[in-house]
């Protein structure tokens, strides 16, 4: 995945990530844009109702609040 501010591979700190929403387009939308930039889709994914957890660099396992609850 490529920075589109920098065309050089993104480096967010995000290993690997799974974005639960109300379409796949969507949640794939979202996926790629977490890898460029986490931090500022975060608060995209609360805004549209969508979901994920994802392992940083070190290892750490994180998710958005109700990843747990949701289906």
């Amino acid at each position: 995945v490529l920075d589109p501010g920098t065309g050089d591979p993104a480096l967010a700190g995000i290993d690997t990530v799974t974005v639960r929403a109300s379409e796949a387009s969507l949640a794939d939308a979202l996926a790629t844009a977490m890898l460029v930039d986490a931090e500022r889709t975060v608060s995209v994914l609360e805004s549209v109702g969508a979901h994920a957890t994802a392992r940083d660099e070190h290892g750490r396992w994180w998710t958005t609040p109700h990843w747990e609850t949701t289906s």
